[in-house]
């Protein structure tokens, strides 16, 4: 460990290998600075870490191998607000997800770069669904206001009174929260949809609750050329598929983590957990959990490949 008065460095034994290679057997010094804000900037507090050796950076942005515990003291100036912490490059940010401990008054992030980090107190807004800062009442005008390929991120457990079409390219980050409907829950036309779920928990859920044969927790219209991702978070269905292909739909789906699952206790016409009717398009299941309590977990029918 590095200790200093403004921070810890805990760094494992391929990040210590990582600096001795690029100092080329010359000394490294390690630093860790905390700057206050200018009146003008909007940050709470700002680290700069840095390890040199003869002036050149021994671990920078960029590096793949080690991995860096920075833990800073730190105290809310907004008891309502949260500390996140991001890497800047620029006008480039990135949320390094960090932990702040309420009972210790600490920071914590995970880094493989030594860089400038900043910290912004965060409340959040409003509503149900949040764009950024800006809250709304309902996921429908959520999704309405989104521009393309940003982000709705949900506040909110949400019961649906009607089921909500993606025809853009969003994602939505379920943040542990669960929307549900008797039914269909999001309708894909012709648009990208990019499910995560950003919670510590991964509790985060779309699931239809009764019978939606035919239909689908997710489902993608024909001839919608659509796309859906889904990294994060549980797609189930009680009865029915938790994803459907349309026929003709000529969509893809990639499942790249999180679960998909169907939890019928007897086997219907389309109680399969991904449903691809004739033509409806490419599966691609490449990380997460797809699964059936009973019946196939993926069905693919003619012209559709998997």
């Amino acid at each position: 460990k590095f200790m200093t008065d403004v921070g810890t460095l805990s760094m494992d034994d391929k990040t210590w290998g990582v600096m001795a290679d690029n100092a080329k057997s010359s000394d490294i010094t390690l630093e860790i600075k905390k700057i206050a804000p200018a009146d003008e900037e909007s940050f709470a507090v700002k680290y700069e870490i840095t390890a040199k050796a003869n002036g050149s950076d021994v671990y920078p942005y960029g590096n793949t191998s080690g991995a860096v515990i920075v833990t800073v003291p730190y105290t809310l100036t907004d008891e309502n607000a949260t500390p996140v912490v991001y890497y800047v490059n620029g006008e480039t940010k990135t949320n390094m997800g960090a932990t702040y401990n309420k009972e210790t008054d600490t920071l914590s992030w995970e880094t493989q770069h030594f860089s400038t980090f900043v910290v912004e107190e965060e409340t959040e807004p409003d509503g149900v669904a949040a764009i950024g800062s800006q809250g709304y009442a309902t996921l429908d005008a959520a999704i309405s206001a989104a521009q393309p390929s940003e982000t709705i991120k949900l506040l909110k457990g949400i019961t649906l009174d009607a089921t909500q079409t993606i025809n853009k390219e969003i994602t939505l980050d379920l943040n542990g929260k669960t929307i549900s409907h008797t039914g269909t829950c999001l309708k894909i036309n012709g648009g990208n949809l990019t499910v995560i779920d950003s919670s510590t928990e991964a509790s985060g859920a779309i699931y239809s609750t009764t019978d939606n044969a035919y239909s689908g927790t997710i489902y993608i219209s024909t001839s919608s050329g659509s796309t859906l991702n889904i990294k994060g978070g549980t797609v189930k269905a009680d009865t029915g598929s938790a994803v459907f292909l349309q026929s003709q739909a000529k969509a893809t789906v990639n499942i790249e983590g999180g679960t998909v699952t169907a939890t019928a206790t007897s086997t219907g016409a389309y109680d399969y957990t991904i449903y691809a009717a004739a033509g409806g398009g490419t599966v691609c299941i490449s990380n997460g959990t797809v699964s059936s309590a009973n019946g196939a977990a993926v069905y693919m029918s003619n012209s559709t490949t998997l």
